[in-house]
């Protein structure tokens, strides 16, 4: 898996918020979203397609999602984000890597 900074940079902001709630919290935020990536990883194309090649994975345990898109052998994290943050939302991962050089693919 290859991910961009900034998914990179949410991924440890959840998981630093939910530990600072409850001490272990953020450990099975870690573990849950960790199981998420092996998923997407045994199966990429399983999960809703929010647009072109860019899919979305909705952790079960605690309310977020993983946005990637699965190209050739490689699958590309582009946010780890909160489910209630609302469709809208979606567009600013979007952007993020369509404008990114190299990555136009994704958006198909």
């Amino acid at each position: 898996m290859i991910f961009h900074p900034e998914a990179r940079e949410e991924f440890n902001a959840a998981a630093i918020y939910y530990e600072e709630q409850r001490a272990g919290l953020g450990f099975r935020f870690v573990d849950a979203i960790e199981s998420g990536f092996r998923q997407i990883e045994r199966s990429p194309i399983t999960w809703r397609c929010i647009r072109g090649n860019i899919r979305r994975f909705l952790v079960k345990t605690f309310p977020f999602g993983i946005v990637y898109a699965p190209i050739e052998d490689e699958i590309f994290v582009l946010a780890i984000m909160h489910s209630e943050a609302g469709a809208g939302l979606l567009v600013w991962p979007l952007a993020r890597f369509t404008a990114s050089s190299g990555m136009n693919r994704l958006a198909g």
